[in-house]
């Protein structure tokens, strides 16, 4: 059985892109502030950072579409944990970087 993605081909092109944009420029002014004042926080928050560009990438292309009466709740379950994991991730590295910049 094949199971309804959210987006077509096309879009999920242009959406991985938009991903990749994002998170580049987040990432790029992270290891900007990185090089300029190295801590450890700092550090981290580029790593959580690029993970998290990692999985939002896979989240893009594993989202489902809603409310298909053929597909089991649980493969709905397993498609949110990318971005869960996106949204951890992100947050960790957005916290890590405010302790980084009170130092």
């Amino acid at each position: 059985m094949s199971l309804p993605l959210f987006y077509s081909p096309k879009q999920l092109r242009l959406t991985r892109l938009w991903v990749v944009v994002c998170f580049g420029v987040v990432a790029v002014g992270v290891v900007a502030v990185l090089v300029t004042y190295p801590s450890w926080q700092l550090a981290l928050s580029a790593a959580c950072v690029v993970a998290a560009m990692r999985f939002a990438w896979v989240a893009v292309g594993t989202r489902l579409a809603p409310l298909h009466t053929e597909v089991p709740a649980s493969t709905y379950l397993r498609s949110g944990i990318p971005v869960a994991l996106t949204l951890i991730l992100f947050s960790l590295g957005a916290w890590l970087f405010s302790l980084g910049a009170m130092n």
